[in-house]
Order: C-alpha cells, then sequence, then structure tokens
C-alpha cells in the first residue's frame, strides 16, 4: 500500500501519519500581516492544557528527536 501523502497549492506536500493535525494561523499586527491556510502540525493550537486533556500533546525523552518530511515550493505568477 503506497504511503498517504497531501499535496497543498501553491507546492507543499507533507505526509498525514507524520503530522496529523491541520491548524489555520492568521496574524494582522501593526508590523505584519500573514496567513497560513493548512499548517501541518502534530496538536491543534487551544493551548497546552486543551491538547493535553485530547491527547495531542507529544512528549519526547531526553536526547529525543522528532523528524517528518516536508516538500515546499513556489510557483512563479505565470505559472499559478
Amino acid at each position: 500500500m503506497p504511503e498517504t501523502i497531501i499535496h497543498i497549492r501553491p507546492e507543499f506536500f507533507y505526509r498525514p501519519d507524520q503530522l496529523d493535525k491541520g491548524v489555520r494561523w492568521i496574524s494582522r499586527a501593526a508590523d505584519q500581516e500573514a496567513l497560513g491556510m493548512v499548517l501541518p502540525a502534530t496538536a491543534e493550537p487551544e493551548g497546552y492544557l486543551a491538547e493535553k486533556a485530547k491527547g495531542n500533546v507529544k512528549v519526547l525523552p531526553a536526547q529525543g528527536a522528532f523528524h517528518c518530511d516536508m516538500e515546499i515550493g513556489a510557483l512563479s505568477p505565470a505559472e499559478a
């Protein structure tokens, strides 16, 4: 069975078996405006205690590591 890969435009690939949550991020401040439509994540943005209660908090042992695969690119205006 092939591994599942999600493709988000413009050019963004990630593996839901590694990052199983998607977070929407919007920032409007005096010095910045940004929008992240779907940001792959290991938890949702409700805060540590809420995420811990839902079982979304990942804990690494001392000297542990977390690895995920992503491929990110951009399209030129002509390609978009």
